[in-house]
């Protein structure tokens, strides 16, 4: 008997991935890899900072058959598609629950004429104006608080309404002054 050259290999050891995330103008992208390029799309993830998910949960598994296919190039790099604004929220949301969750959106504050700086750490509340900061390399910029849970502060960018949500502590936005 002879030996097929196609193998079965267990497809739980390397799971499918999406790799996603938003271009400098703020365009969604996203990328769907099978589970043989998945070690390559993550290191290629990893260069260009975007968020990789395994595809392991029935929700994600409905979504990667609506992610176009990414392509992998030589050089290590990983070309993603442009995607629907609402197919990269729901993308975001099954990927992450937690911070769906958390970050449900509300009445669009950002256009609200009364967005003021608070007094103190202990006044901010939703529909205050503070800073904060997207990462390390980018700085702190003015956001508008949509929700508090405690210390815990979720906030939009002020002038960038489309960017994620971002959630923070209470430690980690900078206060305005007030005049």
């Amino acid at each position: 008997m002879t030996k097929s050259k196609y193998t079965q290999t267990d497809p739980s050891a390397n799971p499918a991935v999406i790799v996603f995330g938003l271009d400098p103008a703020g365009k969604p992208k996203a990328g769907r890899f099978p589970g043989k390029d998945a070690t390559l799309a993550r290191k290629a993830a990893l260069a260009l900072k975007l968020t990789v998910c395994n595809v392991n949960r029935p929700k994600l598994t409905d979504i990667f058959s609506r992610i176009p296919i990414g392509r992998l190039h030589a050089q290590g790099k990983a070309f993603l598609p442009f995607i629907r604004r609402d197919l990269y929220e729901e993308l975001t949301a099954a990927a992450n629950p937690a911070m769906a969750a958390a970050a449900k959106p509300g009445p669009n504050i950002s256009m609200a004429p009364a967005a003021k700086p608070p007094k103190d750490r202990a006044s901010i509340g939703v529909g205050d104006l503070v800073l904060c900061a997207e990462s390390l390399e980018e700085g702190y910029w003015e956001a508008i608080v949509t929700a508090r849970d405690g210390d815990n502060l979720v906030c939009r960018f002020k002038d960038y309404p489309r960017l994620p949500l971002v959630m923070c502590i209470l430690q980690d936005v900078a206060l305005m002054y007030g005049g």
